[in-house]
């Protein structure tokens, strides 16, 4: 099969979102097998937008804008014969998809973990204290809030 040629098994397209180094992996092993690849981001200098596995789409930032994400990803998924894939490949987009779910689920379909595991995975505070709660060794770690914090707490790091 030749490059941009979609491969009859496919009829779902593939939507990436965020086009840096993990999204770029993604359309290129997507598109190698002949899977239709649309990639956004909201960085249009970013080296996804030039992949020949992709369609690339300049879209809303899921952080700042994300009502207007979730509206033009709704109108995107509208445009769309069947259901696109939902790839996510940051940790905004990650979020973005797991907080609205239940709209996009309309349109796409992806595999994440429940809401509660999704928060608990970007955030690493969430994930000490889980492994704090389950028995997990972690690195020991403190959150100052204030230059005080950081005067009470200095004494306690140990420097190898």
């Amino acid at each position: 099969m030749r490059t941009g040629e979609v491969d009859s098994r496919y009829r779902n397209v593939a939507v990436v979102l965020r086009l840096f180094d993990t999204g770029v992996a993604a359309i290129r092993s997507l598109g190698r097998m002949g899977i239709p690849v649309i990639g956004m981001d909201t960085i249009p200098q970013l080296p996804g937008f030039k992949s020949r596995y992709c369609t690339p789409k300049l879209c809303p930032d899921p952080v700042h804008r994300s009502e207007e994400l979730l509206k033009f990803l709704l109108d995107e998924g509208g445009r769309l014969d069947r259901p696109g894939v939902l790839f996510p490949t940051s940790d905004a987009f990650v979020l973005f998809v797991s907080r609205h779910r239940s709209e996009l689920s309309n349109w796409y379909r992806f595999a994440l973990p429940s809401p509660d595991i999704v928060e608990t995975m970007v955030n690493k505070r969430r994930q000490y204290d889980m492994a704090e709660e389950v028995g997990t060794p972690h690195p020991r770690t403190f959150y100052p809030e204030s230059l005080e914090d950081v005067q009470r707490i200095k004494d306690l790091i140990i420097l190898r």
